[in-house]
């Protein structure tokens, strides 16, 4: 269920702005200039008690006990609280309240022409604009489209916004009302067109403009980017007036704080408060963490050993404290942005639940663009695949494995790079068939193929299905530890008899469900749909998809395409006529993984990607006869390559067999190549893949690309693959996956006299 937004309220425009000065700084990026201006805040502001004088201070008493502090804290809490249930969820706006200010610092590029972007940032909850430097850093770096102009918003109870505003915040705070003071800038403030001069300080009235939010609109190529707060909040803004930011058509959310209501209750402001529930958590942190320091140097020091800040970038957290704290009148370092305001934001749950209706207004009409975080946390807001999907269905979604602060912690290289690939307006390329849009215009592909984003949410695994350690987070549990790493990749396993019959089971599932989804397989056909129906038969037959979450895979098989060597996403792409098509399927149950792929053409194919398909499917079959007690695996190699080599092609060397069993990948490393480094021999209840990948010429080499995942031919020519995954037997071998028809190659080598298809559940075609 998602929670209908309200509609923004009007601003009172003003000309005149306080004779107050900001502080200006060196600019933090090369090339760039930079200069903070003050513009008025949205008037009147959305809530009663927005902007009721109070002292503005959590101020701890001298030689505060532990119990005092909690005392404190606890009334400063009920308060904050109080206010924000008083202040409700009424339509007028806040009656007689102070005219309030925000700064924002404008960072223009020396070399500017006019054709690049302007970027606007919002900051995350009780953090500064200043903590955006070093991921700036890391954005420009990347290639992509240029960046003319930057806009760092600062909120009116954050940073130098608080210090204009000290004297006239209340302890009600309404994030809509953020999402005001974007529009009011957009509207009223931001020049028509791009300028290379330096703005006045107080920004001077653009427009005289009246009417509704959504009857403006702005010529400017403007991407915003906004972080926890700062995101929600401008999916607010923009789903009321999308035209006011620009014909790009973007937006782009760093781990947004928006859920949707668990029940009823939930739909009004501060039920949730009133019944103690989970937005009283973060602002009862923001009361309880430290805000004073002898010096900044003890600031820094300190909090490079709290749990909030040792994971940030250096440079972040440099730029924290040197923006974010100042000298108070006793000569001691504070917080710049008062706790009791940080804690207020906290308190106001109801745009948490606006959020997701804007997100469903946006993504059928703009490129959204959302980065989640993947660690837990007290602010982290890590949802279900059923939240995700409810919430953010229709939109690019990148996960990231770190906590909710990713745009500051040492993540960020990873978050810029995602930001530089995504289809975003900062790094989308040309829109390819159906509305897909390539995420990587800058990368250098080797052949034709092209990903087609974005990608559809991760399919949802019901709780009834056992799980391997991995599915929650991406980890497994033999990579947690040193000793079990080296335990888990060292040791090759021999299966007890009992192990073995459920490892046949399971391998003849596997084989059942390749079988069907290669069925689906035909011109037309995407194979984020086959991802899709291979996903479906895997749960109705009580079995989890591997590759799901695997060191944070996003699917549930990887289907590679022609140059595409192996790990291939999934993803919008249409089958051709003349295609080749590897479906690589792994399934998880009783506790034992399967592993098992076959190389299809789509249609009529060429000569030459027959033979292709031919030579692979030989050369695995070639290393299949050897296979019994006694044989060292190096001599896989020996069969595979002189195989491949006689027909003019390549064995791919990055990447190997593997054993399998109650891990998905664990020892012995199966080398497809000619080589003396594979150790070890055969032994009976050993259970392992062969899995050759050929190029079709004599070049092995692999490229990767920018996802991290898919890997393909150097000189972008085809390349084919097939794995079966065998077990020793006292006397040969058994190829657990082998198809029913499949004809062995050697007297010693078995096939299992279960059938694939035997009491399994069957699932409509595509």
């Amino acid at each position: 269920m998602i929670q209908e937004r309200r509609t923004l309220g009007q601003t009172v425009v003003f000309d005149d702005i306080p004779s107050e000065r900001i502080e200006q700084r060196v600019s933090p990026l090369s090339g760039y200039r930079s200069k903070g201006h003050i513009y008025n805040a949205a008037y009147p502001r959305t809530l009663d008690g927005s902007t009721t004088i109070y002292p503005k201070r959590s101020i701890p008493h001298p030689n505060e006990s532990k119990a005092e502090k909690g005392t404190r804290i606890s009334s400063e809490l009920d308060e904050i609280v109080s206010a924000r249930v008083k202040a409700g969820d009424k339509e007028s706006m806040e009656v007689n309240g102070e005219r309030i200010y925000c700064v924002i610092e404008r960072l223009v590029h020396e070399k500017a022409r006019g054709d690049g972007l302007t970027l606007i940032l919002c900051h995350s909850n009780g953090f500064v604009k200043e903590t955006w430097d070093a991921t700036l850093e890391e954005l420009i770096k990347q290639p992509g489209h240029p960046i003319d102009e930057i806009y760092l918003f600062e909120c009116v109870n954050h940073g130098q916004s608080f210090l204009l505003n000290a004297s006239k915040l209340g302890l009600v705070f309404d994030w809509s009302d953020f999402s005001r003071d974007i529009l009011t800038f957009l509207t009223y403030y931001l020049p028509q067109t791009f300028t290379s001069e330096d703005l006045p300080t107080k920004l001077p009235l653009q427009h005289t403009r009246t009417g509704p939010w959504k009857n403006f609109e702005n010529t400017r190529k403007i991407t915003p980017i906004g972080h926890s707060l700062g995101g929600t909040s401008l999916a607010l803004a923009y789903a009321e007036a999308p035209k006011l930011f620009g014909p790009e058509g973007s937006l782009i959310l760093i781990d947004p704080i928006i859920r949707i209501p668990e029940h009823p209750l939930e739909f009004k402001a501060g039920a949730q408060l009133k019944t103690g529930l989970k937005t009283q958590i973060p602002a009862q942190l923001a009361l309880k963490r430290r805000d004073r320091w002898a010096t900044k140097e003890e600031a820094f020091k300190t909090m490079t050993k709290s749990a909030l800040f040792s994971q940030f970038d250096k440079r972040a957290l440099q730029a924290y404290v040197e923006y974010g704290t100042m000298e108070d009148e006793d000569g001691n370092v504070t917080l710049v942005t008062d706790k009791l305001q940080e804690a207020a934001v906290f308190a106001d749950d109801l745009a948490f639940f606006e959020g997701s209706s804007a997100i469903a207004e946006l993504s059928t009409k703009i490129k959204v663009l959302v980065v989640l975080a993947s660690k837990p946390g007290p602010i982290t807001a890590v949802r279900d695949e059923k939240e995700k999907e409810a919430i953010f269905k229709g939109t690019q979604v990148e996960e990231i494995n770190s906590g909710h602060l990713i745009a500051n912690d040492v993540n960020m290289m990873k978050l810029a790079a995602a930001l530089r690939q995504s289809g975003s307006a900062i790094g989308a390329g040309e829109p390819l068939e159906d509305g897909a849009y390539d995420p990587f215009p800058n990368h250098p592909y080797t052949g034709k193929l092209r990903p087609h984003y974005p990608l559809s949410p991760k399919s949802i695994v019901p709780d009834s299905i056992t799980k391997p350690d991995y599915a929650k987070d991406g980890t497994l549990n033999f990579i947690k530890s040193t000793y079990g790493l080296a335990k888990g990749l060292a040791t090759i396993k021999r299966l007890s008899p009992e192990e073995i019959d459920t490892m046949r089971r399971v391998c003849r599932l596997g084989r059942y469900i390749l079988d069907k989804t290669a069925q689906q397989i035909k011109p037309g056909v995407t194979s984020d749909a086959l991802d899709k129906y291979m996903h479906k038969l895997a749960i109705e037959n009580g079995s989890y998809p591997s590759p799901l979450n695997y060191h944070g895979f996003p699917k549930s098989v990887c289907i590679s395409v022609n140059e595409v060597i192996c790990h291939g996403i999934p993803d919008k792409r249409k089958f051709k006529e003349g295609d080749i098509v590897n479906l690589d399927i792994s399934v998880y149950k009783d506790g034992f993984h399967t592993d098992l792929n076959a190389t299809y053409p789509v249609g009529s194919v060429d000569d030459a990607s027959k033979k292709l398909i031919e030579v692979t499917r030989r050369s695995l079959d070639n290393a299949i006869k050897i296979c019994k007690p006694g044989t060292p695996f190096r001599n896989i190699g020996s069969q595979i390559q002189p195989t491949c080599d006689k027909e003019g092609f390549s064995v791919v060397k990055t990447y190997t067999g593997h054993g399998v069993g109650r891990e998905f990948h664990q020892a012995p490393t199966i080398l497809h190549h000619e080589n003396m480094r594979s150790k070890g021999e055969m032994k009976p209840g050993q259970i392992f893949t062969i899995e050759p990948m050929v190029n079709a010429s004599k070049s092995y080499h692999v490229d990767h690309w920018n996802d991290n995942w898919t890997a393909v031919t150097r000189d972008g020519v085809r390349s084919a693959q097939f794995e079966e995954t065998i077990l020793i037997t006292e006397d040969g071998c058994e190829v657990l996956t082998a198809a029913d028809d499949y004809v062995p190659p050697a007297e010693h080598v078995k096939i299992p006299t279960i059938k694939s298809d035997q009491d399994v559940i069957s699932i409509q075609d595509i």
